[in-house]
């Protein structure tokens, strides 16, 4: 890639040069929009090999194309991770990050104003994984919910998924009290 995240750079900088690399792109400095669906291969036994998840190259047209790749790739250098998934949506984004982090028996905390696709998706699919899934109200720190969320004797793994819109100043999603 095409620098490193530079803590002496400004952000915006590495905005502008991270996850960029002009050979691989005939020289071109931004990288090119891949506009691509599917894929060919060369042979039959290549297609086999993507089939078992065995092939090193691209496979399908979101996942390897140097577009998503160098969007990746410069995410993970601007966060100082080690690698970044990009995805095709906020809700996938938030379904990933719930099902990478949970397992069966473990509670996951969520407002009552949260992203309603969130709240359908904790209600449906957690629930089948055996994960259990509160919804509080934050500002209502007196609810039993909350207590019992707060409380000593809750299960060590446990997950809140909290969600802020700037926009929005005055929605209840920002009612968050310590």
């Amino acid at each position: 890639m095409h620098g490193r995240a530079n803590r002496k750079r400004k952000p915006a900088t590495d905005v502008a040069h991270l996850g960029r690399d002009p050979k691989q792109h005939l020289g071109a400095v931004s990288t090119p929009v891949y506009h691509a669906t599917t894929i060919l291969f060369d042979t039959v036994a290549e297609l086999e090999a993507a089939e078992r998840g065995q092939y090193p190259g691209v496979t399908y047209g979101l996942h390897g194309l140097p577009t998503v790749t160098d969007l990746q790739s410069a995410m993970a250098e601007l966060e100082g991770g080690y690698a970044a998934l990009a995805v095709a949506s906020g809700l996938a984004a938030i379904t990933l990050a719930l099902l990478g982090t949970t397992r069966a028996g473990d509670h996951v905390l969520v407002t009552d104003a949260v992203y309603g696709p969130t709240r359908r998706f904790c209600d449906n699919q957690l629930k089948r994984f055996g994960v259990i899934h509160l919804q509080v109200r934050p500002s209502n720190a007196s609810s039993n919910r909350t207590r019992a969320w707060c409380s000593p004797n809750r299960p060590a793994r446990s997950l809140s998924k909290c969600r802020t819109c700037r926009r929005l100043p005055k929605s209840p999603i920002v009612a968050v009290r310590s």
